[in-house]
This record gives structure tokens, C-alpha cells and sequence, in this order.
């Protein structure tokens, strides 16, 4: 993926699609969230920073695991990144509704490995 997909997204869109459908299913994490506005920046530059590394396996691995030991130490769950995927499609979908297939697929694939470098054997098994 290169800068131009990054372009075609609109990443505030799909990162308010992300929390709202995040707290739908699951309201009681809210709590974990402090500052909404800051929690949205932070998804957002993370999604930027996936999208820019996904073509450097090194870089997009070392991001990953990174961003799983933040997420483990907030207290994120497997259920919750099970459950997450549906947000992070939702999301997606939001941010560029014409996002084509095999770029979905690249992106619940990355989706999968960040859970598996969180340690959770739990592999997202979602029809895109």
C-alpha cells in the first residue's frame, strides 16, 4: 500500500466509526478511554502509521507489537479484540467506502497479527 491509499481514506471518519461502534459493544470499556478527542488522534495515527509501514514487514512488525503491549496494558482482552475486528471493518468501510477486497484483506490479515503478537490465540475469522 502506498500514500495514496492513506489519501483515499478519511481517517477522522473512520476512527469516529471505530469508537462509536467500539462502545456500542461494548460500553463499559469506555472507562478505559480518557479524552475521547485524544483517543481518536492516537487511532488515527496509529491507522496512518499501518497503512505507511504495511509495505516494510520489519517496520509494520515492530509497530505491532508495540501497539499490542499498549493495548495489553489498558486491559484489552481477547474478547474485546475479537470483538474489535467488527469495529476496525466498520471503521475501514467508513473511511473509504469504496475500499477494495484485497486491501480489506491486507488489513484484517494485520489486524490478525496484532493480536497474535499480543499473545492471544485468537485468530479474527470475519467475512470481508
Amino acid at each position: 500500500m502506498d500514500a495514496a491509499i492513506v489519501m483515499g481514506f478519511d481517517i477522522e471518519r473512520a476512527s469516529a466509526a471505530f469508537y462509536d461502534s467500539l462502545f456500542e459493544q461494548f460500553p463499559q470499556i469506555r472507562r478505559l478511554f480518557g479524552d475521547l478527542g485524544s483517543q481518536r488522534r492516537m487511532f488515527e495515527v496509529a491507522l496512518k502509521s499501518v497503512l505507511y509501514k504495511s509495505n516494510n514487514k520489519a517496520e509494520l512488525e515492530r509497530y505491532l507489537r508495540l501497539l499490542g503491549e499498549k493495548h495489553k496494558m489498558l486491559g484489552i482482552l481477547p474478547l474485546h479484540m475479537e470483538q474489535g475486528m467488527y469495529s476496525f471493518i466498520q471503521a475501514l468501510r467508513a473511511g473509504n467506502p469504496d475500499i477494495d477486497e484485497e486491501t480489506m484483506a491486507r488489513m484484517v490479515e494485520i489486524y490478525n497479527r496484532l493480536v497474535e503478537v499480543m499473545g492471544y490465540n485468537c485468530k479474527v475469522p470475519i467475512m470481508v
